[in-house]
């Protein structure tokens, strides 16, 4: 269970097979694990501020008495479901990287859009949890600063990968990594825009130009490749709409 990819379930369904996988020996054990997928399931639908106890209990099938013996109150229980979707996402992260084929041309294309469609795919199978993290790094500061340093995590990450792929040009570590964060927050704003605080007018372009998810990664793809590896290669068969966003970079970095 442990080796789990987001992208092919959701964190709540990672809780429940978890659950029914026999993992758990003690009966207070499997309590705890059902009250925290409990919480998940209404973090998802109705978001922190919205959730209360009664509802985590009564999706539970336990009283509100048998919550207390193992959470303080919703912040506890939303704090330990939290940390633990962030550190999953940080392995998925990581996994995502280490899966993907070097030595072609195109290699830090596939690695960038594995990455992206990773993101993307994990995003929309969590989108209320996703929601969550905006909501509970505003009132939580140890939580901020544990999904900061993931983040500083991925983007050291690549900031290694483009370093090492641009040997012979004269790039700091700090202005790749400063890249790296920019890219970053392009993909977090397209991503609350598209899915967490839907903006219909974005939602027309993208459904028109990457009807699916694998073609908004490879749209995404193309800008991050541009900016940190400059001479890579894509792979074929792009879709029409990737492969006009190729050109007008190109016709932009020529102008």
């Amino acid at each position: 269970m442990e080796s789990y990819s987001f992208l092919e379930h959701s964190y709540i369904e990672w809780l429940a097979k978890r659950i029914d996988s026999g993992l758990f020996k003690k009966k207070g054990e499997r309590s705890r694990e059902r009250l925290k997928l409990a919480a998940a399931r209404n973090l998802e639908t109705k978001g922190y501020h919205e959730m209360r106890v009664a509802d985590i209990t009564h999706d539970a099938g336990v009283s509100d008495g048998a919550f207390y013996v193992y959470f303080q109150d919703k912040r506890d229980v939303t704090l330990a479901v939290m940390r633990e979707f962030v550190e999953l996402l940080e392995k998925s992260s990581e996994n995502s990287t280490e899966k993907t084929p070097q030595g072609s041309p195109s290699a830090p294309f596939e690695m960038v859009r594995r990455q992206n469609l990773r993101y993307i795919s994990v995003g929309r199978a969590n989108a209320g949890l996703m929601r969550c993290i905006l909501q509970i790094t505003d009132q939580e500061a140890e939580f901020d600063r544990l999904v900061q340093k993931m983040n500083h995590d991925y983007y050291q990450r690549i900031t290694k990968s483009a370093l090492k792929k641009n040997e012979g040009k004269e790039w700091s570590k700090e202005t790749v990594l400063f890249l790296a964060y920019s890219l970053g927050a392009m993909m977090d704003e397209l991503f609350r825009r598209l899915v967490i605080q839907p903006d219909k007018y974005l939602c027309e372009i993208v459904a028109e130009i990457a009807p699916s998810d694998a073609a908004l990664a490879d749209l995404l793809s193309i800008i991050w490749i541009r900016v940190l590896y400059p001479s890579a290669g894509v792979p074929e068969g792009l879709s029409r709409s990737a492969k006009e966003l190729m050109s007008a970079i190109r016709s932009s970095d020529n102008a």
